[in-house]
């Protein structure tokens, strides 16, 4: 599948609108925007992925962080660690309850489509960490229903749309919740 390149002001209109931003971890944008464009970053979307394909081949990062000390969900820092939603079952003890409680709504929502009509499409945004890994931006709640999904044996009928950053600079000042992850293969 072939991935389109957008502009910032077209990534800005749909996930950094600064009346009602969907994207609730802290990114700092006027940075993010320079990097595109000084050639540093960019942003690409990608159609109709199958939620099976995505949560195989990468290794999906949420910003909820668990400290490393007391296993207890905490904001992130150095002596902490995400939670990896391929493994959102197994990490649920370390999640605040009001997102399992919304992740069951979406898991409720998705069992609820009509599998003989077309997909539904969900958006998700992630930022390249190098390698197979991915930090989730806007879509953890989603992923984590899909994942849930997929172990129980069923296959929502949903497709996603990923819009993907990559940096050539990746840092903590870009974005502050994956400073437990830039040291790590």
């Amino acid at each position: 599948m072939k991935r389109l390149k957008l502009s910032f002001s077209d990534f800005e209109d749909k996930f950094l609108q600064a009346t009602a931003p969907v994207m609730r971890v802290t990114m700092n944008h006027e940075m993010l925007r320079q990097s595109i464009d000084d050639g540093q970053a960019t942003v690409t979307v990608r159609n109709n992925i199958l939620p099976a394909k995505l949560i195989s081949r990468y290794a999906l990062y949420a910003p909820w962080h668990v400290s490393l000390e007391t296993d207890l969900p905490v904001m992130p820092d150095v002596d902490t660690r995400p939670i990896l939603l391929n493994q959102i079952k197994a990490e649920e003890e370390y999640i605040r309850i009001h997102h399992l409680t919304h992740i069951a709504a979406i898991r409720e929502w998705f069992q609820s489509i009509d599998t003989s009509t077309d997909p539904t499409n969900i958006d998700i945004v992630t930022l390249r960490l190098g390698g197979k890994r991915l930090f989730v931006l806007d879509g953890n709640h989603r992923l984590s229903a899909l994942v849930h999904e997929l172990e129980s044996g069923r296959t929502p009928n949903v497709t996603i749309s990923e819009y993907r950053i990559k940096s050539k600079t990746l840092s903590a000042e870009l974005l502050p919740d994956i400073e437990s992850l830039l040291n790590k293969g």
